[in-house]
């Protein structure tokens, strides 16, 4: 069986898996609307007839159950994205193995338009061999690809030495997709290694102090044992103090945590 001919039977078979579960993912929709319904219909049959500890017992066990099936309809969903990401990548490998440049992926690269022979060769362009092999998730690594192709000074050993590291992650194509599949997972976007290492620079700067974070724990126990006190009945409610000044420091770097969380997201 050619290469082409391959990459179209694994793409029919994963085509077939998604269906199956985009299947399952409908019908346990179903089942956790029904257990919805029917938990709220044996919880109001309980009340009606005035046996709470049925009713407790029934919203337990639903809850349990909808706990369950939506862990178990999570994982389902996570899988259909991962055969969702992986179906891409194999088309992706069929239109380089069959040149449909419709179909691959296009870089945008700025190139000195006096380079020898970038353009002449067709290094860098819309049917460029740059754009043929270059498979990387990271716009780093695209460029370094490039570089390589744009050396006018290249070095033989050096060339041989990669050529020989490519030889032997040709039939690791699983590991390959592997690596993309979670890269792909993490971000749709290709990963700049520039902005991350430039958002850690900005972390490092904005790290609240170790004062600050051992003043904050130390505040958030107190509040754990004035409040344990206060319902003991052997003191008062003097955790409502410690609470305020844990909300007040918890304030003050709200700035700084939220734009920790967006970024994140």
């Amino acid at each position: 069986m050619t290469p082409d001919k391959l990459l179209e039977h694994t793409i029919r078979r994963i085509k077939k898996r998604l269906d199956l579960n985009n299947d399952k993912s409908n019908k346990i929709s179903w089942i956790r609307l029904a257990i919805i319904l029917l938990g709220i219909l044996v919880t109001i049959l309980a009340l009606f007839f005035s046996n709470e500890i049925l009713s407790g017992i029934a919203i337990f066990i639903f809850l349990c159950g909808f706990g369950l099936v939506s862990f178990i309809h999570h994982r389902l969903k996570r899988s259909i994205h991962k055969y969702q990401l992986w179906e891409t990548i194999k088309t992706e490998h069929l239109s380089r193995a069959t040149l449909n440049w419709r179909g691959i992926p296009s870089k945008n690269h700025t190139v000195n338009s006096h380079h020898p022979f970038a353009i002449d060769l067709d290094i860098v362009d819309e049917h460029s061999l740059h754009r043929l092999i270059d498979n990387t998730t990271s716009l780093n690594a695209s460029e370094r690809i490039l570089t390589w192709f744009l050396n006018k000074d290249p070095n033989l050993n050096l060339i041989l030495n990669r050529q020989e590291l490519v030889k032997e992650l040709i039939p690791l194509h699983r590991f390959r997709d592997r690596l993309t599949i979670q890269s792909n997972l993490i971000s749709r976007e290709p990963f700049d290694g520039n902005k991350f290492i430039l958002w850690l620079n900005k972390l490092n700067e904005d790290k609240p102090s170790n004062f600050f974070l051992i003043s904050i724990v130390g505040i958030a126990v107190t509040n754990i044992v004035l409040f344990s006190l206060d319902s003991l009945g052997w003191l008062y409610s003097y955790y409502t103090i410690s609470f305020t000044i844990y909300i007040l420091l918890f304030i003050s770097k709200i700035k700084s945590i939220s734009r920790v969380f967006e970024e994140a997201i």
